[in-house]
């Protein structure tokens, strides 16, 4: 699964002293979580729930949020052989939306 169920995240995980705030510093959430986030609307849809909640933390981000997110790419990972086949050739995909 690309996020962890038992994950709970909130605003008062962010970095509060001077030493967690380094631990933080030289990774690259923000450019971590924008990869993800330019892959999942058109190939990846199953991550873009987990991409949208570590995105919340992109300011303040703690190391269970960086955690997260290569928790993320772990699962694209043990995921890439993985893909949709449709093995007639005449079918017809349908797709349906609400009003």
């Amino acid at each position: 699964m690309p996020m962890d169920p038992s994950m709970h995240f909130s605003t008062s995980q962010s970095p509060k002293t001077t030493q967690e705030f380094t631990k933080m510093k030289d990774k690259p959430y923000c450019k971590a979580v924008g990869s993800l986030m330019y892959a999942s609307p058109g190939t990846r849809p199953d991550i873009t729930y987990t991409v949208s909640v570590l995105l919340k933390y992109a300011d303040n981000p703690r190391l269970v949020h960086w955690n997260a997110v290569k928790h993320v790419f772990a699962y694209l990972a043990g995921m890439k052989n993985l893909w949709l086949t449709f093995r007639d050739s005449m079918a017809k995909l349908e797709g349906y939306t609400r009003k």
